[in-house]
Order: structure tokens, then C-alpha cells, then sequence
């Protein structure tokens, strides 16, 4: 049977099909199938027979060649299902590939098994001083912090403070810190959010430095308290909402 009788054939085929339509009238009661589950059916039908028989034809004289072909095209759909089948596992092998070439940004993790809460859960590697330098937003800008649990608010540079949207100009620096330089006195304030990858938490007091008082930003406790938990494992640690 030539391409075009094939051809023909798979039009006959929908043209029965649309008549079997009107006749069976419900689908679902009489094959167990419904509507859009025959029409599927038969289209595909259709569709494969005019694609296999143009195949045939261009193939004609030449089966190894197609047999080749074949198993390369059945090749790479079985790769493609794999793919799209363990998409979250090879998501999560590659978030740890590039947790630890670029360290600080945050990789959010899925919550799976009996102890999820569905919380936000966020890892971040230390990069190789040991420190965990965070890419964090504040206000909806990005800053570059370091983790201190020590630091009992948020505290926020001179420079990144107004980088933020904080008039600086207009702060009152009246509370007294203790730093590893001394004394001194930051500025109170109170930030509208802080994220940290997929955590998002909202009004954060914390204060800002004077000029030349602090040399990078703080992550601290008036964020971190606000989250459910959070735990070092190794050189990651670990942040859930």
C-alpha cells in the first residue's frame, strides 16, 4: 500500500470516526471511554498512520538505515522520560552542584515525607573562609550579609543602608553596641522584609552602622528568630519558615 492510499485511509478512518460519533451518541457508557479520550484515540491513530506511512516510503530500500534511526529516536525518548520522571532529584542534585560553586546563594529544598509542614526550607554553603556569606534582599534589594548569630538584629551597612531606601541623613544613632572594634552606637530601624531565597519574613527590626563602623552587613537574630528553626550541618546551614 502506497503513502497516498495510506494517506487516504487514515482520512477514511476520521471520517468513520466522526460518524461513530453521531451514532454511539455517549462514548463513556458504551465503550468506557469519554468524549475527549476517543477523540484522542482516533486522531492519534490517524496522525501515526499518515506519519508512519511517509516514513515507509522515504525509508523504502533502506531498513537498516531506519532501524538506526529508530533506536536513536527510542533512545532519546526513553532519556526524556527519564529526565522528566526523576526532574526533582536531578533539581536537587544540581542546586548542590551550584550551592558549592557559587557559595551564599540560597537553594531552596523540598519538603518531602511525614515530617513536612510544607514550610519554606533554604540551604546555604559556607564558602572557604567558613563563614556563611548570604545573598539576601532587603526591601527588595539585593545585599550580600554574613550569618551572625551573635548579632542580636539585622544590621545593615552605611552604604547598604542606603542602598535600601533608609535615609541615613535622618537617623539617630542613640543605641549602644558592642563590636570587636569597641563600643559604638548604631541607628534603630525597622525593615519592611528580608528574604533569603524563598523565605520571606517581614517588618525585621534592625539597626544601621555608622560609616566606616562595620565593614559588610549582618544577618541576625531578628530574622532568624522569626523562622521555625534553623541548624548548621557541615558546611551548610540550614533555614526553615
Amino acid at each position: 500500500m502506497g503513502s497516498n492510499s495510506l494517506t487516504w485511509f487514515a482520512f477514511g478512518l476520521l471520517i468513520v470516526a466522526a460518524i461513530a460519533f453521531m451514532v454511539i451518541g455517549d462514548p463513556e457508557s458504551a465503550l468506557g471511554i469519554s468524549d475527549t479520550e476517543l477523540a484522542r484515540l482516533v486522531t492519534g491513530t490517524a496522525l501515526l498512520i499518515v506519519i508512519g506511512s511517509s516514513l515507509a516510503v522515504s525509508y523504502r530500500g533502506r531498513g537498516s538505515l531506519a532501524l538506526k534511526q529508530a533506536v536513536l529516536w527510542l533512545g532519546a525518548t526513553l532519556f526524556l522520560i527519564v529526565i522528566y520522571t526523576y526532574r526533582a532529584e536531578f533539581q536537587t542534585a544540581g542546586n548542590r552542584v551550584w550551592a558549592e560553586l557559587v557559595p551564599g546563594t540560597p537553594i531552596s529544598l523540598q519538603t518531602t515525607g511525614q515530617n513536612a509542614d510544607g514550610g519554606d526550607v533554604v540551604a546555604i554553603t559556607a564558602d572557604r573562609a567558613g563563614q556563611f556569606s548570604i545573598s539576601a534582599t532587603v526591601n527588595g534589594t539585593y545585599v550580600e550579609m554574613i550569618l551572625d548569630t551573635g548579632a542580636s538584629q539585622v544590621v545593615l551597612t552605611e552604604f547598604d543602608a542606603r542602598r535600601v531606601g533608609i535615609n541615613v541623613d535622618e537617623l539617630v544613632f542613640s543605641v549602644p553596641v558592642k563590636t570587636a572594634n569597641g563600643e559604638t552606637k548604631m541607628a534603630a530601624v525597622k525593615f519592611d522584609d528580608v528574604d533569603v531565597g524563598s523565605i520571606n519574613v517581614s517588618s525585621v527590626r534592625g539597626l544601621v552602622a555608622k560609616p566606616d563602623d562595620l565593614g559588610t552587613s549582618l544577618l541576625g537574630m531578628s530574622f532568624l528568630k522569626s523562622l521555625s528553626s534553623f541548624e548548621i550541618r557541615g558546611n551548610q546551614v540550614i533555614l526553615r519558615r
